[in-house]
């Protein structure tokens, strides 16, 4: 029987340390959506988001823009950080053309805000902002229901955004067992990011089992998952490719459960598989994120 504290030596995965340090950007961003106004980043808010995602965020990330010039608005940002969340559909939606540039650096992954110290060349930005925006879109705030503004935003089709918008909301009911102080504890960091390399292993030890993450561990994963061209290294050194030479991305299956009798019971088999390969799995409070 292996224990939780071999994992750190046997996971071969690039720079794991970078995970527990990152996932303290990602809380900030989670706190900034936890309070953005009237009602939050769901509804036509998440959908206006997704819309503003693809139809303006993407294009400009595909004229060569720098996003170290300017972080993306707060509601890009976030739904940015929801489409890579699923890798599979991620790497399918962006991957349009061998230009699109679909992996964040590290560094800005999780950055967000047109603050003055966020935006090193205003002209650079609002020019590349326009070049490919619908007429009379701004960087922020988005545009009102009913506006001018949103009926350009929603002028032209989208292949993604919708999906896109769904998915945000299932996030905005996640967020919440992020915000718990203990989160940002370091030690706390330090040993969910233990347990989140044993949950890796686990999944190469099955496969076709659909795991239901802790919260602590879930944090990593998401965290990992933000980091998207990390994440992407990491499933090619631990669970290989296709036959067609694709990355093997393993995707968060759970979260497309809605059924919270078979997602408790999912939880259980993955604690039983997590005790039964370590010896131990988790204490009550630290259930998975989507049952607290």
């Amino acid at each position: 029987m292996s224990s939780e504290d071999d994992c750190s030596e046997s996971a071969n995965i690039p720079n794991p340390t970078l995970v527990a340090t990152e996932c303290v950007g990602l809380i900030r961003l989670l706190h900034a959506v936890d309070c953005f106004p009237r009602g939050g980043l769901n509804g036509y808010y998440a959908v206006a988001a997704a819309t503003r995602y693809e139809r303006i965020w993407v294009p400009l990330m595909r004229d060569d823009y720098d996003p170290s010039l300017s972080s993306p608005p707060l509601d890009i940002a976030f739904a940015w950080f929801v489409h890579r969340q699923d890798p599979v559909a991620y790497h399918q939606d962006r991957k349009v053309d061998a230009l699109d540039p679909i992996h964040p650096d590290a560094k800005y992954a999780f950055r967000f805000g047109l603050r003055p110290e966020f935006i090193f060349d205003s002209e650079v930005l609002f020019r590349a902002w326009a070049s490919v925006a619908p007429p009379g879109q701004v960087p922020w705030p988005p545009p009102l229901p009913g506006s001018q503004q949103q009926l350009s935003l929603f002028a032209e089709p989208t292949v993604f955004a919708a999906r896109v918008a769904a998915s945000m909301g299932r996030f905005s009911r996640m967020l919440r067992t992020w915000l718990r102080p203990h989160f940002l504890d370091e030690l706390f960091l330090d040993r969910a990011l233990a347990r989140y390399l044993c949950f890796l292993q686990l999944h190469q030890d099955h496969p076709e089992a659909t795991l239901v993450p802790s919260a602590d561990i879930a944090l990593m994963w998401h965290t990992h998952l933000g980091l998207s061209r990390e994440y992407a290294e990491t499933c090619k050194v631990m669970f290989g490719t296709s036959t067609q030479g694709e990355v093997n991305l393993w995707r968060p299956d759970y979260l497309d459960i809605t059924d919270q009798s078979k997602l408790v019971a999912l939880h259980a088999e993955t604690a039983r598989l997590y005790r039964n390969k370590y010896g131990t799995y988790v204490c009550a409070h630290m259930r998975t994120a989507l049952l607290v």
